[in-house]
């Protein structure tokens, strides 16, 4: 029972350290988190560029382009990805 107290009292002292430094870490793993997802930057590949599919940083197409299945592919569009085509 003492160390289920002990454990309980370092995570609330963690916690309260936490809350009071938050100006410092916060504001740069938001950052970070925005900068990892799939935004389509601009001059993004255009039409016939591989596209999407099942992989962390997948290329996502331009401004004026969108992702589809590849022509006569049998596989789920998610998991394989396709290629930029005009919208």
């Amino acid at each position: 029972m003492k160390f289920i107290r002990i454990f309980l009292l370092v995570l609330i002292i963690i916690g309260i350290g936490l809350l009071f430094t938050q100006k410092f870490w916060v504001p740069p793993l938001v950052s970070w988190i925005l900068n990892t997802e799939n935004a389509a930057p601009i001059g993004a590949p255009g039409a016939g560029a591989r596209c999407g599919g099942n992989m962390r940083n997948a290329p996502a197409c331009g401004i004026g382009y969108h992702c589809a299945p590849e022509p006569g592919s049998h596989l789920p569009f998610g998991d394989v990805g396709g290629i930029c085509v005009s919208d």
